[in-house]
C-alpha cells in the first residue's frame, strides 16, 4: 500500500474546545480507500511537526474534502498548506452489528473514533465508547443523559455529539477535568471489566467486540486486562 501524498487547499478553520482546531481541506483529488489510513498520522507541509488526524471525509464532484483535527497550541497561518501525507496503517474493519462493541481511544485518535462510532447507530446490539485525555477535549464535556453503570459513578460527562448519535460514552483524565473519572484510560477499561462481567457474567461478556485506538503503551496493558477476561481487542 502506497503512503498518501495529496495536493490540498485551506477551505476553513474551526476553533475548537482546549486549543484544537478542525481544519476543512479541499483536494482536486478523489479520495483514495480510506481503510489503510483511518487511524494514520497526518501531516501538512505547512508545520510538518504537527500531527493531525482524520475526523470526515466527503467525496466531492472534482476532488474531495478532509476535516482534520490538531492540537497545535498556537495561532498558526495555514494559508499556505499545499500537501497533505500519511502513512498506511492498521486497516480498520467495520466490527459486526449484532454484537456489542466497546470502543477506546485516547488523544487525537479520539478523531477518527467519533465518526466510526456513528455508524453503530443501526446496531441493537450494545455500543459503549471510552475516551481519555489529558489535555483536554476538542469538545464541550455535557453532563450524560444515558446510564452506564458499568462506569466509575464520577465519571458522568459525555461527549454530546455521540449521545446525539445515541452512542452512549464516558470520559476520563488524569487531570482534575469535570465530569471526568480522574483515571488512565487502562483503569477506565480495567473498571468497566470487572464492572460489566460482575453484572452479567463472564460467559456473556466473551462476547463483546473491542476497538483500541490508543498509544502502543497503552494498548499493550489494555491487551493484558483483556487478555486476563478472556477477550482480544483489534488495535489502531
Amino acid at each position: 500500500m502506497a503512503d498518501l501524498h495529496l495536493p490540498i487547499q485551506l477551505s476553513s478553520i474551526q476553533p475548537q474546545q482546549q486549543g484544537f482546531v478542525l481544519l476543512t481541506l479541499i483536494s482536486p483529488m478523489q479520495a483514495p480507500d480510506l481503510a489503510p489510513f483511518w487511524f494514520a498520522d497526518f501531516r501538512l507541509d505547512v508545520h510538518p511537526e504537527i500531527e493531525w488526524r482524520l475526523f470526515a471525509l466527503q467525496a466531492q464532484v472534482n476532488g474531495s474534502q478532509w476535516q482534520l483535527l490538531g492540537q497545535p497550541n498556537a495561532n498558526l497561518d495555514w494559508s499556505a498548506v499545499r500537501f497533505l501525507s500519511a502513512q498506511a496503517v492498521t486497516k480498520w474493519s467495520e466490527p459486526n452489528p449484532e454484537q456489542p462493541l466497546l470502543l477506546v481511544a485516547e488523544g487525537l485518535k479520539i478523531a477518527p473514533i467519533l465518526p466510526l462510532a456513528k455508524l453503530r447507530q443501526k446496531s441493537q446490539a450494545s455500543t459503549l465508547v471510552l475516551l481519555h485525555s489529558d489535555a483536554g477535549f476538542a469538545f464541550a464535556i455535557k453532563p450524560a443523559r444515558f446510564l452506564v453503570n458499568t462506569a466509575p459513578p464520577e465519571a458522568i460527562g459525555a461527549s454530546a455529539l455521540l449521545e446525539d448519535w445515541k452512542i452512549a460514552n464516558r470520559l476520563s483524565s488524569q487531570n482534575f477535568i469535570a465530569g471526568c473519572a480522574q483515571m488512565t484510560a487502562v483503569e477506565m477499561l480495567g473498571y468497566w471489566l470487572q464492572a460489566q462481567s460482575a453484572q452479567i457474567g463472564t460467559a456473556a461478556l466473551a462476547n463483546w467486540q473491542v476497538r483500541l485506538a490508543v498509544s502502543p503503551q497503552t494498548a499493550l496493558s489494555c491487551q493484558a486486562l483483556l487478555q486476563n477476561a478472556g477477550l482480544a481487542a483489534k488495535i489502531y
